[in-house]
């Protein structure tokens, strides 16, 4: 997966929290942004009653607008977080 280059605003940034070794923005793949972002894989569908999206740590990083129908904002959630997740690598296993 390619990325967008940065803006030369985001390439500051990027360059003033990276290591070293990872400064060139080029080199950051998606799973490293996530990282940085606080977005732990692999990312599920919130519980309850929140229509978002949690990572790893069980922490809320996405909130999706209400379509109208409880079981079309899941489908929608369960499609995000499957794409989230296949750009970062993440084979997520079907919960029983």
């Amino acid at each position: 997966m390619t990325l967008e280059s940065f803006s030369p605003a985001e390439a500051v940034m990027t360059h003033a929290v990276l290591p070293a070794e990872m400064r060139e923005p080029r080199a950051v793949t998606l799973a490293q942004r996530a990282t940085f972002l606080g977005i732990r894989a692999s990312v599920r569908l919130c519980e309850g009653v929140l229509r978002g999206l949690r990572d790893a740590d069980g922490a809320v990083f996405a909130l999706l607008l209400p379509a109208g129908s409880a079981s079309l904002d899941l489908e929608r959630a369960e499609m995000l977080a499957a794409a989230i997740n296949a750009g970062l690598g993440v084979t997520v296993q079907a919960e029983a």
